[in-house]
């Protein structure tokens, strides 16, 4: 349980794994985030911390805690003991569905614009756990015959000055789709 400095190389299976459940009110897939990989934001002096760290686990939505890199105050980081579709940094909570870009109405708007149906594309992969953002975002990219270059950062809410390059690479598919956010069109 807990966390850990995130080290470059080091062979995680996956930094955002997606749970891909079909709704059954109106019988559509949705993509359910669980994130292993994340930055951490101090709300103290509202600076990033200069690494990634990687969710072990929690017990009782503790994570763990760590001193800024920028002020030294003590940053304590939390969960909702269950699927990590969100964290928190003392009382300051972070949605990965809006920081990561996964929430449903962007990828609708992804449909829209490029006329699929992700139904189709995530149908197979129902009920299996362990498909990562990589992988979905592959899938999505052979759908549409497009690809993505992974050269791109992007900054989706302003307190989190980076995100996992996963992310920014899923981020400029959706950027590169159409899809439309005020944050989306911050290139950093």
């Amino acid at each position: 349980m807990g966390m850990k400095v995130y080290v470059v190389g080091e062979g995680l299976p996956y930094d955002v794994r997606f749970d891909v459940r079909k709704i059954l009110a109106d019988d559509t897939i949705r993509l359910l985030p669980d994130v292993k990989l994340f930055p951490i934001y101090c709300p103290a002096c509202g600076r990033t911390q200069s690494n990634f760290f990687v969710h072990l686990g929690s017990r009782y939505g503790q994570v763990g805690e760590l001193n800024c890199d920028s002020c030294g105050r003590l940053i304590s980081v939390t969960d909702h003991d269950n699927r990590v579709d969100s964290i928190r940094f003392n009382q300051t909570e972070f949605f990965f569905p809006e920081l990561y870009k996964t929430d449903w109405l962007y990828l609708k708007q992804l449909e829209e614009q490029q006329d699929i149906s992700l139904n189709a594309v995530f149908e197979q992969y129902e009920g299996l756990h362990a498909l990562s953002m990589d992988e979905a975002r592959h899938l999505i990219e052979q759908a549409i015959g497009m690809r993505t270059s992974g050269n791109q950062e992007f900054i989706t809410d302003t307190r989190i000055t980076k995100l996992p390059i996963t992310v920014n690479r899923w981020i400029e598919l959706l950027s590169k789709c159409g899809v439309k956010n005020s944050y989306l069109e911050n290139l950093q």
